[in-house]
């Protein structure tokens, strides 16, 4: 290999390995990092307490590449040699390894110090070993004996730059790290301080050296304190978390204090750590731990915690599940094999578990795929095999979740039966706090706080962030609620141009109108009444809208309003230009008639609105489209917002401020229209709308409400659109294509079952495999109407049917593939017509029920079906709207919507009420046998994954049973097909999981025995 070659593989081992060493310790954070410079000759310095992670986590601080020194005996290694070499480090010979190699160091240094020279960078850890201390060893002379060697040889501008590394758990995956680079040390400068004395200067640097290392590593002065340092981390925590590691400051800090206290006051620092001790005991002889959430947490709190934590234990449970069944045979043999790799202490854990794991959890990912690429369909397992990591990654987080979460009821068990006992230690734990407080204020007038820069602090981040979001709501309302007043669009038209009509006209025109206005109040009159009763039966629960008879009474009465509205509409355009008729008393009937419309709609709509208003399921009915009636979609809405138009109000304001002029009412009396009928009906029902216009919110009370019912109706649309795609995606893909995907059922069973088949059969199917099935409540989840072919419906007189003949040509038209509509069905592209060959021939399994229902009420049916062709499909799963239906709603629907022969099984699921096709299948058991029963079963196709065929089942005991069926294909039949072609290696693959989930469980069992005894 030449050098360019051996630069450039470094350079990528380089970049592999602080990959890795991030993915390990995500929360890396470096402080004062621009103190290592760029160019020129650097040697790191830093304590080492994790083996080979160190140098890495110094590559990532220093940016640039890096070089460094390790002990000889790891280049003679098989694996972990090769690997050190690529990353050119140098072997340093000890003596503590091999006494005779001590004069090969001298050869180490002088290699080191040529790097140097060179200038370049150079990494050491001046402690010469690893060590898990919170303890700086003693710094060797061989650093500072490398630097003056290297400015011998002419390194200019060198500089020793000490670092601190300090880990959350450094044996931990995805623990955190802390990186504190220290003031640099001038080599040159030193040098030539002291005279140009090298072994003087070797002497200093040394001592320097360790005395800044010291200031930026975690440092006990007596080793023995480390236990009484964990118990104050817990004692005093951090104020706030403004830094990646806030616990890691706070322990270097707590350090620190540590050191000063013994140093000044060991008396007091005697008497605080046996009152720490004495607490320590007693918690222990309460079952509890130092840490414990118990005794910092009151009961509520404890509970809120406990329920957020199995909250989230409850939602993540089955991605953990599948992560940890994924990656339970490489995690127990990686544990397993690291093991025996590790030396005495947790210095060599993070290594030796990263150095096993990339390569077996390599071949582990490479032997799985190599399995579901041959097993399931190549989208999913390509699919799976991305989303693996990362619920790897959940699993890990989730089983220490529920780890902490049992520690925390356990404690709170053991605390609730010994009250007095958790109310002393609080009372010694507050006293405890309150006593190191003060040492901490003491040793902040000593040494304060460093200041960190915190331009960009979470705190800060979190309040500039929330009022972006504030001020960008309320600009967004605001400029909502302006579009009402910039987009207005009132009602418009010019009307009758009076001007051209004689008075005989006029008069003829009026007499009518103003008899048909009278028509008009009293029917709007018996429409209200009739919808209270209505309105008022529904709040009650005596009606709902998944009936269709009460469905059909709601939209009856839009459609009777709207027909009122109509009218009442065309009185309003007719005589808007009232004004330029010279005849004083025609003008003012003219009016009266017009303001007397508007006043009454007015009034009208407010109260339809309001009445409707109250609940979202009726607003959302009156919205449906209804195609019979050319009722077009969001028709309430559309009310709801012409009453909100400002342009309506000025216009209706405008009216109203004229009639109620007293000169207007006066020639009101002059010429007989204030006492005489029908102008007395009309002014009683102005004053009437005046009430009710009173009483009712104000016209900016209304605009609010509309721009928030369409802000709503925006986001649901949003969301709907999100859940139409991913349903529409997840209803259209298999997980598996065995036999290359054809279906089980054989053509002669579909010849056989076509001439069984009647017009108003109800087909129950199954497609094997489809990834709908896992989200869909039993086996069967698909349904469908069969209406026959074009000759069945003429025969039965449907040709001639309204309904019919809207979708007549469509029907009558053949399929892509040649073949005759006979089936309507609701699937994910909408209400469409299907042929038997593309339903029934491409599913696994089908079962047909027949109503038992007159033929009339079998056409009432099929017209029915037919007129909801066209409709889009409805991924809410909701039987309460019908302007989108799912595909059992659509064979509800046909037959009555329980209000006609048939009754069906609805059940309310997530909040709606709705029908899986299991559903048919269990009404079908139940009555089965008895006088009432409604269906009759007339074929059943069973396909049967095992041998790939088919069967045509007499035994109506087998359809019966199919209601036990699992909706999982992996789980139907005594000798699944799913489970015999998962094949032998497949099995090894499940064989191998199982024995480590034996292992893991045992393992854990028995330290839980062992803690306990």
């Amino acid at each position: 290999m030449t050098s360019g070659e051996a630069v450039e593989s470094r350079g990528l081992t380089r970049v592999l390995a602080r990959w890795l060493v991030r993915r390990y310790y995500p929360n890396i954070e470096i402080s004062n990092a621009d103190r290592i410079p760029q160019t020129g000759p650097v040697l790191l310095c830093a304590n080492h307490a994790n083996s080979l992670l160190d140098p890495v986590l110094l590559g990532i601080v220093a940016v640039r590449p890096v070089r460094f020194l390790a002990k000889a005996p790891l280049f003679e290694r098989p694996v972990m040699g090769p690997l050190m070499r690529a990353l050119g480090m140098i072997p340093a010979f000890r003596g503590s390894d091999d006494s005779r190699q001590v004069r090969r160091n001298i050869e180490s240094l002088d290699v080191g110090a040529d790097v140097l020279a060179a200038g370049h960078a150079l990494g050491i850890f001046p402690e010469g070993k690893s060590t898990d201390q919170v303890h700086l060893e003693m710094v060797r002379s061989g650093a500072a004996r490398m630097a003056v060697r290297a400015e011998e040889k002419g390194a200019q501008g060198l500089t020793i730059v000490p670092i601190g590394i300090t880990y959350q758990r450094k044996d931990q995956f995805r623990s955190s790290a802390w990186i504190q680079v220290g003031e640099p040390i001038d080599v040159t400068e030193c040098i030539h301080r002291l005279g140009d004395d090298r072994r003087k200067a070797m002497r200093t640097l040394t001592k320097e050296l360790d005395s800044r290392l010291r200031e930026v590593v975690v440092h006990l002065d007596d080793p023995e304190w480390e236990s009484w340092l964990d118990d104050l981390e817990t004692l005093a925590p951090p104020a706030g978390k403004p830094t990646k590691t806030p616990r890691l400051r706070q322990r270097k800090r707590l350090a620190d204090a540590m050191n000063y206290f013994l140093s000044n006051d060991r008396a007091r620092a005697e008497s605080v750590a046996d009152e720490i001790q004495a607490y320590r005991a007693q918690v222990h002889a309460a079952g509890l731990t130092v840490d414990s959430p118990v005794l910092r947490m009151k009961g509520p709190m404890v509970f809120l915690t406990l329920a957020w934590n199995l909250l989230c234990q409850i939602v993540m449970k089955i991605p953990a599940l599948a992560g940890t069944l994924h990656h339970l045979v490489p995690f127990v043999c990686v544990r397993a094999i690291a093991s025996r790799l590790d030396q005495p202490g947790r210095k060599t854990v993070s290594s030796s578990r990263l150095m096993v794991g990339v390569p077996l959890y390599l071949l582990w990912y490479f032997v799985v795929a190599w399995w579901m690429f041959g097993y399931f369909a190549s989208w999913f397992a390509s699919l799976w095999l991305c989303v693996a990591p990362f619920a790897g990654l959940l699993a890990l987080y989730y089983w220490r979740r529920v780890k902490q979460t049992a520690l925390l009821m356990w404690h709170q068990v053991r605390v609730t039966i010994r009250r007095s006992t958790l109310e002393r230690l609080r009372r010694q734990q507050s006293n405890l706090r309150r006593r190191l407080a003060k040492l901490a204020e003491e040793y902040a007038r000593v040494s304060p706080r460093p200041q960190l820069d915190l331009r960009r602090s979470r705190k800060g981040l979190m309040v500039r962030t929330t009022a972006t979001v504030l001020v960008s709501l309320l600009v967004a309302a605001a400029a909502w609620l302006a579009t009402y007043w910039i987009f207005d669009d009132p009602l418009k038209g010019n009307g009758f141009d009076l001007k051209s009509f004689s008075t005989e006209e006029i008069q003829a025109y009026l007499g009518a109108d103003e008899q048909a206005l009278v028509h008009l109040i009293d029917g709007l009159n018996e429409l209200e009444v009739a919808a209270t009763k209505i309105q008022r039966s529904f709040a009650e629960g005596r009606r709902s809208y998944a009936n269709q008879r009460d469905n059909d009474d709601v939209r009856e009465l839009l459609r009777r309003y709207l027909a009122y509205r109509h009218a009442l509409l065309r009185i309003i355009w007719k005589y808007q230009r009232y004004s330029v008729i010279a005849d004083e008393k025609l003008r003012l009937r003219t009016f009266l008639l017009d303001f007397t419309a508007a006043a009454v709609l007015y009034e009208a709509s407010l109260k339809f609105v309001d009445q409707f208003g109250q609940g979202r399921k009726a607003a959302a009915k009156l919205n449906e489209p209804e195609p019979h009636w050319d009722i077009p979609a969001d028709m309430y809405d559309t009310i709801k917002r012409n009453l909100a138009s400002p342009g309506n109000a000025r216009a209706f304001n405008a009216a109203r401020n004229y009639y109620r002029q007293d000169s207007v009412q006066e020639r009101f009396n002059t010429h007989r229209l204030l006492d005489s009928q029908p102008y007395s009906s009309f002014h009683g029902a102005i004053a009437a709308s005046e009430v009710t216009v009173g009483r009712i919110e104000s016209l900016g009370g209304r605009i609010i409400k509309v721009a928030e019912a369409d802000l709503e109706k925006l986001l649901r649309q949003v969301q709907y659109e999100i859940q139409s795609t991913v349903s529409t995606w997840i209803g259209d893909i298999k997980i598996r294509q065995p036999r290359a995907g054809k279906a089980l059922i054989s053509k002669e069973h579909l010849v056989k079952l076509r001439s069984r088949l009647q017009p108003g059969d109800i087909l129950l199917e199954r497609r094997n495999w489809y990834l709908s099935n896992a989200f869909l409540p039993g086996y069967w989840p698909h349904s469908a109407v069969y209406v026959g072919t074009v000759e069945d419906l003429r025969q039965r007189g449907l040709d001639q049917n309204e309904q019919v003949r809207k979708h007549w040509s469509a029907f009558a038209a053949k399929d892509r593939d040649g073949h005759e509509h006979v089936i309507i069905e609701a699937v994910s592209e909408g209400v469409i017509f299907s042929s038997l060959e593309h339903s029934v021939g491409e599913a696994d399994s089908v079962a047909v029920l027949r109503p038992n229902v007159s033929e009339p009420a079998k056409n009432e049916a099929i017209a029915r079906a037919f007129g909801y062709a066209g409709r889009p499909y409805d991924f809410e799963f909701d039987f309460e709207t019908t302007h989108r239906l799912v595909c059992t709603e659509l064979v509800f629907r046909a037959f009555g919507g329980n209000s006609g022969a048939i009754r069906f099984p609805l059940e309310r699921i997530m909040g709606r009420m709705t029908m899986p096709a299991i559903n048919l299948v269990e009404k079908f058991d139940r009555e089965y046998g008895t006088e009432n029963a409604q269906f009759e079963l007339i074929a059943f196709i069973d396909g049967d994954e095992a041998t790939g065929t088919s069967r045509y089942v007499t035994d109506v005991g087998e359809f019966r049973d199919t209601r036990h069926r699992p909706a999982s294909t992996f789980l139907q039949g005594s000798t699944p097909y799913a489970l015999k072609s998962i094949g032998p290696f497949g099995w090894v693959l499940i064989s191998l999981t199982a024995l480590c989930g034996v292992v893991v469980v045992g393992r854990n069992t028995a330290r839980l025995l062992r803690a306990r005894t």
